[in-house]
């Protein structure tokens, strides 16, 4: 699966891609990662950001869906996902990536607040 999304083309940018009105897969994580170099946008004076703590203990967690259990790294393996993030309040309690990428990297990311609200968004 890494093969297909770029991982032997070194995950490159596919910003031509953008424009034709397609995707091809081999562009997914790459163009997930450097969006800000391909989509318009304009900068946002930010606030001073403020750190995350660490559990000294990552929690196991574990979950149960339309008959199939499993947990983070299960779950991380068998979708396509660049990384997941779970945070509690401003703790990480759990932090994963993949296709080699890592915290450093800019992702657009999804974010749900528990009530079934989302937003998407982009940090860096």
């Amino acid at each position: 699966d890494e093969d297909l999304l770029g991982k032997r083309e070194g995950y490159v940018v596919c910003k031509h891609v953008i424009a034709l009105g397609g995707l091809d897969q081999r562009c997914y994580v790459a163009n997930l990662s450097h969006y800000d170099e391909i989509v318009p946008a304009r900068a946002v004076k930010a606030r001073t950001p403020r750190p995350l703590k660490r559990v000294a203990k990552e929690p196991q967690l574990r979950y149960e869906y339309q008959g199939r259990s499993g947990n983070v790294d299960s779950d991380l393996s068998a979708n396509r996902n660049t990384g997941l993030l779970v945070l509690q309040s401003d703790t990480v309690l759990v932090g994963r990536y993949q296709y080699e990428l890592t915290p450093e990297h800019p992702v657009v990311f999804h974010v749900e607040d528990g009530r079934g609200n989302a937003d998407r968004d982009r940090a860096r």
